[in-house]
């Protein structure tokens, strides 16, 4: 590779400038602010292309029973899971009060608006 044997990247930067000194002061103003453009564009298209993954494990676990259980040990479990149903579909409950509230406030306003 003869090209790349007369490459020292000192001599380039000196070649860089030696250039640069010749130019005139509105020709500088313009190469940096095209520099700072350009590398906006591309800093923005480098941020934009990330993408996060996809997909995430969702796991879900469930208690296992055995087949063998009687009707009065079904009847018992139950009994003792009612207050945990009953608490989470009260709290659902809740929180679908709370966001057809929030809906009801935006619809209230747009219809004060005439929309």
């Amino acid at each position: 590779m003869h090209f790349f044997r007369r490459f020292a990247p000192w001599q380039a930067l000196q070649d860089l400038r030696r250039f640069l000194a010749q130019r005139k002061p509105y020709e500088l103003g313009f190469f940096f602010l095209s520099v700072l453009i350009t590398g906006a564009i591309i800093m923005g298209f480098a941020i934009d292309s990330y993408a996060p993954p996809t997909y995430k494990r969702d796991i879900i676990y469930f208690q296992n029973w055995r087949a063998d259980r009687t009707d009065a040990q079904i009847i018992a479990q139950q009994k003792l899971d009612a207050p945990k149903e009953a608490a989470a579909k009260k709290a659902q409950e809740q929180r679908e009060a709370a966001v057809r509230a929030q809906f009801k406030q935006i619809d209230d306003k747009l219809t004060k608006w005439g929309l």
